[in-house]
């Protein structure tokens, strides 16, 4: 059942990434699988190690490496470029809204915000994880925080790209919108398709949910966004960024 499953997620994981890319006017996927095949696989193994091992806010149902495979591919590596063009995309809409203000940020404090950002988030999952500590809203969201600014100083400091955190500097105050907005629309619907074809499951978050789906998770949706979209930038440059 976990192959059934994985499959049905990879053919919804292309067709949603397909019907983007047209929507997008796009038709250019050379970079696909490229992409799928380098930031995917790494962020994957990375998010999961972290979220299953250290914090303890999901599983999956797969009881061999095999099966795990099966659904990270299918999931995760497979859907890296939806991740990337939805996030990409907003990002742009949501900078063209300026206040009129500029604040200039340097190397030195970006690579300031990456090591208070890295403490924190080591920090705090060490402390979750050795006190078995139930997560709640205000952790959660401080963490979401951290995150971002983690994966956005890090872009910064290789590439020289800001992204919807350190865009706040420049005045555009509504950047960070495009992490929760990308990942409403590339999560939520990947939650109802779990919901029915389940192949991971959540523990230790909050109760509050949206038609089933805990509202956190959307939130979780959107750091991965974000961690896909800089990951990507610093391979392959801003050249896959959404330029519509």
């Amino acid at each position: 059942m976990i192959y059934a499953y994985s499959l049905i997620h990879l053919i919804f994981a292309l067709s949603a990434f397909l019907l983007w890319r047209v929507w997008d006017r796009k038709p250019d996927f050379s970079n696909y699988f490229k992409v799928a095949a380098t930031v995917g696989i790494i962020i994957t193994l990375v998010f999961d190690f972290t979220g299953i091992y250290i914090l303890r806010f999901w599983g999956y149902y797969s009881t061999t490496y095999l099966e795990y495979f099966a659904i990270a591919f299918g999931t995760y590596v497979i859907a890296t470029p939806l991740f990337v063009e939805t996030l990409g995309y907003f990002h742009l809409q949501f900078s063209k809204f300026k206040l009129n203000y500029k604040f200039n940020v340097t190397k030195s404090g970006a690579f300031t915000l990456f090591m208070i950002s890295s403490i924190v988030l080591w920090g705090t999952g060490y402390i979750i994880h050795n006190n078995h500590v139930s997560a709640d809203w205000p952790l959660l969201i401080g963490l979401f925080i951290f995150v971002l600014t983690f994966f956005d100083s890090l872009g910064f400091l290789i590439r020289g790209i800001k992204g919807p955190i350190l865009s706040v500097f420049e005045g555009k105050i509504f950047a960070p919108l495009s992490v929760l907005v990308s990942g409403f629309l590339a999560g939520f619907l990947w939650e109802i398709l779990n919901t029915y074809f389940p192949l991971w499951y959540y523990q230790n978050l909050p109760k509050n949910e949206l038609f089933g789906v805990p509202l956190l998770v959307i939130v979780f949706w959107g750091t991965l966004n974000m961690a896909f979209w800089v990951c990507t930038n610093i391979v392959f440059g801003e050249s896959y960024k959404s330029k519509k």
